[in-house]
């Protein structure tokens, strides 16, 4: 006579077994979407961190350019000799050496400022033609993106012969002693976060002309 105990036990899966295979597949769906959500916090926090290294890089870029503007003089048709450096309230020209600029090492007109327009911090390299009209089109660079550019000029000032802070600096003997530079640059927030605490990122930064003096 055949035996048939345990046979449903032996030929599929127990109640226990079954609830286990049902909890395990419970946990690993309510885990995924947490799974994803990390995912997606891990690459923007990795995204944000790049484009905050290519904006310090920017701005050590333009930092060490302008410590080392020269003070050059031109001579216009006026033949009143005057100095190459040009600072405004939201503008600023200078002349300074490149070893590797857009055509070749060498002294290049630099124009910085700001592109309202696309709210970029831009740079313009010009071949510096001794005071004559420029023969080369600028090479313009786009730094990151800013929503204010404020710069301020610290030096001797002819009439008074102190020292000071001046918001211009043009028709100058000599170059500034120092250069601030504020920018305001946008603070993104991060996914699920609220955009009314996340206002415009203020910088400043001193920047000292090694030939001043």
């Amino acid at each position: 006579m055949t035996n048939l105990k345990g046979t449903g036990a032996e030929s599929g899966f127990t109640l226990i077994e079954a609830l286990v295979v049902l909890t395990i597949a419970a946990v690993t769906f309510a885990l995924a979407p947490l799974a994803i959500n990390l995912g997606r916090t891990s690459l923007s926090v990795a995204a944000d961190l790049e484009q905050r290294a290519s904006a310090q890089r920017a701005l050590a870029s333009v930092r060490d350019r302008l410590a080392s503007a020269q003070p050059i003089f031109n001579t216009p048709a006026s033949g009143l000799a005057e100095l190459t450096f040009s600072g405004y309230p939201d503008r600023l020209r200078f002349v300074a050496e490149f070893a590797d600029g857009p055509a070749g090492g060498g002294l290049y007109t630099v124009d910085l400022g700001l592109n309202p327009s696309a709210s970029q911090l831009v740079i313009s390299l010009t071949p510096y033609a001794g005071g004559a009209a420029d023969a080369y089109t600028p090479h313009v660079i786009d730094l990151l993106p800013t929503q204010m550019l404020s710069l301020r000029y610290f030096g001797q000032k002819s009439q008074t012969g102190r020292s000071e802070w001046q918001s211009e600096w043009t028709k100058a003997a000599r170059l500034p002693d120092l250069v601030e530079l504020s920018i305001s640059t946008a603070n993104h927030p991060k996914s699920g976060q609220s955009t009314a605490s996340h206002g415009p990122v203020r910088q400043s930064h001193l920047i000292a002309l090694r030939m001043a003096r």
